[in-house]
């Protein structure tokens, strides 16, 4: 049987109290050791202060990843255990950190404690460690409600209903079912080509953690109206590297008023890295024909894709953690590490 490192990080399957707030990672061990989930050759790690998901930052991607790659010779399988309010940003995060992985990452969570009467958090672990020993992962999954999701392709839905995730920009990597998984033929990533090296990765993982100090990065959504204050407010981040997510209208434009281009400009002139996506959940934004995309365009701007917002966010903060810059930059944000783009060219 494949071995498993579970991975507890804090989020509402391991909370209790009032108000809620996620248990220590040894109660936490002791409840789940009275599941029969794990074997004698698994094992139980947990971050040394479990946070709810809403107060993960960008550091923990990287106390994740490291935890992870400190053990990935040892096991042959790994769940992370994790809030559901920013699981997805997370799973986006890990896809480009264990990029070529040769083992599956899953991350699962719940809508309800696992101490709950009427919780699915024990079918959501079950379910997730059913999926980690199949062997038939190469890549960071989210497994919730029976559904197998590409990490950075999924986005949360649904702050109550227990089937909280969904993948509008991919399909399903599979379903699991009582006596049964179905895999989606074709759906998942392929096994790596070369060799997976965790030391490697962890060399990567250092070069990040030196530069992340000095990065910030926003988000926008664009809307009718937007102060262009909030553009100029980027550009004014002390931060030597900043950069910004634009979510724009349709695929790929933005207003064309005076104001809001000026502060493009402003962003520009202060080399703010800009990235551009969609709001709308399926389609993509790449050569818009509209005019209203030009002062996108001038300002240098990179076309997302169909890259979701969780994928774009994380992926632009660690091409600045890295210290990318022009082509490079350019380049790393528009090809495909880890199955987060369709159809880059």
């Amino acid at each position: 049987m494949s071995r498993v490192l579970v991975l507890y990080a804090g989020g509402t399957v391991g909370c209790a109290g009032v108000p809620l707030a996620p248990m220590a990672g040894a109660d936490f061990a002791a409840l789940l050791a009275g599941r029969g989930w794990l074997g004698p050759d698994d094992r139980f790690e947990a971050l040394a202060t479990p946070l709810d998901s809403a107060s993960m930052q960008p550091a923990d991607w990287l106390r994740i990843a490291g935890l992870l790659l400190e053990h990935w010779s040892d096991f042959d399988a790994f769940i992370v255990l994790h809030g559901t309010d920013t699981l997805a940003w997370t799973a986006a995060a890990l896809s480009y950190l264990l990029a070529g992985q040769d083992k599956p990452v899953v991350l699962t969570g719940s809508q309800r404690p696992l101490v709950a009467e009427d919780s699915d958090a024990a079918r959501n672990v079950a379910d997730a460690i059913r999926v980690a020993r199949s062997g038939r992962l190469h890549e960071v999954a989210v497994c919730f409600a029976g559904r197998i999701l590409r990490g950075n392709r999924c986005s949360k839905r649904s702050a109550q209903q227990d089937d909280a995730f969904h993948s509008p920009r991919w399909r399903q990597l599979g379903a699991v079912y009582a006596d049964t998984i179905d895999w989606q033929t074709g759906a998942g990533l392929p096994a790596p080509s070369t060799a997976f090296d965790p030391v490697r990765q962890q060399a990567l993982l250092a070069r990040i953690a030196a530069g992340a100090a000095d990065v910030r990065v926003a988000m926008l959504t664009l809307h009718p109206g937007m102060p262009a204050e909030l553009l100029h407010a980027v550009a004014q981040l002390p931060q030597a590297r900043k950069g910004c997510v634009l979510q724009c209208f349709g695929a790929g434009n933005a207003p064309e008023e005076p104001a809001f281009v000026a502060a493009l400009q402003d962003l520009a002139a202060a080399s703010v890295a800009m990235l551009a996506i969609t709001q709308a959940p399926h389609g993509e934004v790449r050569h818009s024909p509209y005019q209203s995309a030009t002062a996108l365009q001038a300002a240098g701007v990179v076309e997302g894709g169909d890259l979701g917002p969780e994928a774009a966010h994380a992926k632009l903060w660690l091409a600045l953690a890295l210290a990318l810059q022009g082509a490079a930059l350019r380049t790393y944000l528009t090809t495909d590490l880890a199955g987060e783009l369709t159809g880059t060219d």
